[in-house]
């Protein structure tokens, strides 16, 4: 029997195999994601938060959502794209909503390609390539 490679700590589910760690991970970038397309463009539209004290506000861009949640994401990954995002809110100050919504359509197209019988290594290779396009 194969050993479970796991990532996810003791009480948690544990993976039996990658492939469903790979794909844990896509749904949850795809999940992430589809949480701000509506926000996008001229007519987007902001989040309306309920913060853990009890505060209501407008959140007009993902770093404003991950920043008043920080405390509560439990899944490593969503923790993870928290990161990303509150880095890219302090370095570039915006674009924060198409990071997130680009991050989910990379997912869901590597998880096609991947049904394609593509490997991961060439999926990325594509990536790297188009990114110097």
């Amino acid at each position: 029997m194969q050993q479970p490679f796991g990532i996810i700590k003791q009480g948690h589910r544990i993976f039996a195999e990658k492939k469903q760690i790979r794909q844990n991970i896509t749904s949850v970038c795809k999940i992430v994601s589809s949480m701000f397309e509506d926000n996008l463009g001229p007519k987007g539209f902001d989040k309306l938060i309920d913060d853990e004290t009890g505060r209501t506000y407008y959140a007009p861009d993902a770093a404003t959502v991950f920043e008043s949640f920080k405390n509560n994401f439990k899944h490593p990954i969503v923790r993870l794209i928290g990161e990303a995002v509150t880095t890219l809110d302090k370095e570039a100050g915006d674009n924060t909503k198409t990071f997130l919504i680009l991050l989910g359509k990379l997912a869901e197209s590597s998880e096609k390609l991947q049904k394609l019988g593509i490997k991961i290594p060439d999926i990325i290779r594509g990536y790297r390539i188009a990114l110097d396009l």
